[in-house]
């Protein structure tokens, strides 16, 4: 798959939403995922401003590095959030969610209670106790299958107490975690297939979704509170709600080598508007 890392990094991360919309309806879509706990601007790296680097290498036909980082922040600063939209995010939510769905969604998001749901949900993913919870049982998992074990199943950690586990559940269960889990599950997927093989991560997929439920339950106890949980399986009920994580799956599941591939043709035609001699196909 061309310029991968680039095409994850997108799915990944949502952010730099400063663009101004094309219409009501991309507007909406934007102010969802300024407030989206999946698609909030904290969690912008470093490594998106490298991964469009290492396509501007394979684009440019003068490359040099100082014009290269001018180039990505500029673009990153104006461009971005537009194209990201539109070629990434518009085709799946438009099937799905009305533009008063969209909406109601950031509303909700948008309350004191949903901005903590947020930042807490994000802090899952940016917290280094609970990223090492997800390592440890992911390296545990791929190695029995490496042995060609049977994976042992996943436990919940003794310390977290029982009303919390049924709170997880019931937040779980509703559909709160489901565009988190699928969009680690594309990550991973791209990441094995482009290290260890495809056939790899075939053999590694179900023992990992089987236990997923219980992996994020033990990153959760670092960083999400009872309260949390408690609006996410409200939020997670609301039809509009559900409209929208069925428009995320399906953009994580659609073809992402073809819209990623327009992602990155999208990012060349900005780079020729810009002055930038690009190099010829071969």
């Amino acid at each position: 798959m061309k310029h991968v890392k680039i095409i994850f990094l997108a799915l990944m991360l949502m952010s730099g939403m400063t663009a101004v919309a094309q219409d009501s309806y991309s507007e909406a879509l934007k102010a969802l995922a300024n407030v989206n706990p999946m698609m909030d601007s904290s969690l912008k790296p470093a490594e998106m401003k490298q991964g469009l680097a290492e396509v501007n290498r394979s684009l440019m036909k003068n490359y040099d590095e100082k014009t290269s980082n001018e180039l990505v922040d500029r673009y990153l600063n104006t461009q971005f959030a537009s194209d990201l939209i539109d070629k990434m995010m518009l085709p799946s939510f438009k099937k799905y969610v009305t533009e008063n769905e969209l909406r109601e969604v950031a509303a909700q998001m948008s309350t004191s209670e949903g901005k903590t749901f947020t930042k807490e949900i994000v802090a899952m993913l940016q917290k280094p106790e609970a990223m090492g919870e997800l390592t440890q049982c992911v390296t545990s998992i791929t190695t029995s299958v490496m042995k060609g074990e049977t994976p042992a199943p996943v436990k919940a950690n003794s310390k977290i107490k029982k009303d919390y586990v049924e709170l997880w559940n019931r937040f779980y269960d509703a559909g709160g975690m489901t565009v988190m889990t699928e969009q680690l599950f594309t990550g991973m997927g791209l990441q094995f297939s482009q290290s260890a093989g495809a056939k790899i991560w075939e053999k590694l997929a179900a023992p990992m979704k089987s236990n997923f439920k219980v992996m994020l339950l033990n990153m959760a106890r670092h960083c999400v509170s009872k309260e949390s949980l408690e609006f996410g399986i409200k939020f997670a009920s609301l039809p509009a709600s559900k409209h929208v994580t069925e428009a995320s799956v399906d953009m994580l599941s659609c073809d992402m080598q073809q819209r990623g591939e327009q992602l990155i043709a999208g990012y060349g035609e900005w780079l020729e508007k810009q002055g930038v001699e690009l190099k010829k196909e071969k």
